[in-house]
């Protein structure tokens, strides 16, 4: 159990440091990286959210819907045919 807890703690700083890292690249004149965890520096409409500024679903739920219906069309076809050979 403190081998994963171990883990975690090491994936956090590494992702910090990161984090940090890329921070010091964006804005030279912060050394000490503050703004590390909130990089984001525009939230207009064209950057932002699709859900927040438009009331749409984002491209990844977009995809889980086509292949949940593409999954769905696959099967119905097979579901239709039992029902109709035990009909007959």
């Amino acid at each position: 159990m403190t081998f994963t807890k171990s883990m975690k703690r090491a994936r956090r700083r590494h992702d910090l440091n990161r984090m940090k890292a890329r921070a010091r690249q964006i804005y030279p004149r912060d050394v000490e990286a503050k703004c590390a965890n909130h990089l984001q520096t525009c939230s207009c409409y064209a950057c932002g959210n699709p859900r927040k500024h438009f009331n749409e679903k984002t491209l990844q739920e977009q995809r889980a819907e086509i292949a949940a219906a593409q999954e769905i069309a696959r099967a119905w076809p097979a579901a239709n045919a039992a029902e109709h050979l035990s009909a007959v």
